[in-house]
């Protein structure tokens, strides 16, 4: 669970995450040190990248955040502030009791990648129409320019019962995976419902991820539908990541050819609860 985590069990820092040719195929998430905290008490909230669990801890990069912001119950929306280069990337007190949204948005990064590897890339990430394209064009084996940036999310809600709308509200991320309730709220084998969107609309047929920390095997995976929406059942408890990644054509002036805008929500569900019948239903 989230509130297990060894925040300094050896967990290496990545400095840059634009420096390593192999950024792009990783997820970015968020983690807390617990996420479900009373009122009053302090969180603190770390950047993962990796291709499973624990990842890579990214120290916070002032100048590579363009939005970094947690919607409170309340309906405000509060900036995060916190310490450039410090691996913990913000910290909080929740105040007032229901439901949270933390959302992060970085600015592009660039990145090259040689064309079998690029391939691969977009195969995993279920990019079937850039593969088509490539190979329409004939340029399967080039190597790709690409500039890519970061939306990811955790949602969480306080141990007292509160509005959970933050849970549920657009955030304004240009790739954002929405929540129809919740999740902090579900139990394993509970069924999380999603809205993808980009550019503010719902972004129908494009892969999604959800990868649990508590077995590193298990990815299961299911594509939005002509609404963006997507549904997942999540056996096991504790800390779930569900991503997904968008590519266009990247801007004129970028010297890149693609843009990838990858996204994620984060969050941390309780075991499966069972209920004794009744001893006059027995």
């Amino acid at each position: 669970m989230v509130r297990d985590i060894r925040w300094a069990r050896g967990l290496s820092v990545v400095v840059a995450v634009a420096c390593a040719s192999v950024a792009t195929a990783h997820v970015f998430w968020l983690q807390l040190s617990i996420a479900r905290p009373p009122v009053g008490q302090r969180v603190s909230v770390q950047l993962h990248v990796g291709d499973d669990y624990p990842g890579d801890i990214v120290p916070r990069n002032n100048t590579k955040i363009e939005k970094f912001v947690i919607a409170r119950p309340d309906g405000k929306e509060v900036p995060m502030a916190g310490k450039d280069a410090d691996p913990i990337a913000a910290r909080f007190v929740p105040d007032v009791p229901g439901g949270y949204t933390i959302a992060y948005r970085s600015k592009p990064s660039s990145v090259e990648l040689e064309g079998e590897k690029f391939t691969g890339y977009l195969k995993e990430k279920g990019l079937d129409r850039i593969i088509a394209r490539r190979e329409k064009e004939g340029r399967s084996a080039a190597t790709a320019k690409e500039i890519f940036s970061r939306a990811a999310k955790f949602a969480l809600a306080t141990k007292e019962t509160g509005p959970q709308d933050a849970a549920t509200k657009r955030l304004g991320l240009r790739c954002e995976i929405v929540p129809k309730s919740n999740p902090a709220l579900m139990s394993a084998g509970d069924e999380i419902a999603i809205v993808v969107l980009f550019e503010g609309k719902p972004l129908a047929s494009t892969l999604v991820d959800a990868r649990p920390a508590a077995d590193k095997t298990m990815k299961l995976q299911t594509r939005t539908n002509e609404r963006g929406e997507a549904s997942i059942r999540l056996p096991i408890a504790g800390l779930w990541v569900v991503d997904t990644v968008e590519m266009v054509d990247a801007p004129k002036d970028s010297g890149a050819e693609y843009e990838s805008i990858w996204a994620s929500l984060a969050f941390e569900i309780g075991p499966t609860t069972t209920t004794l019948p009744s001893k006059e239903s027995r």
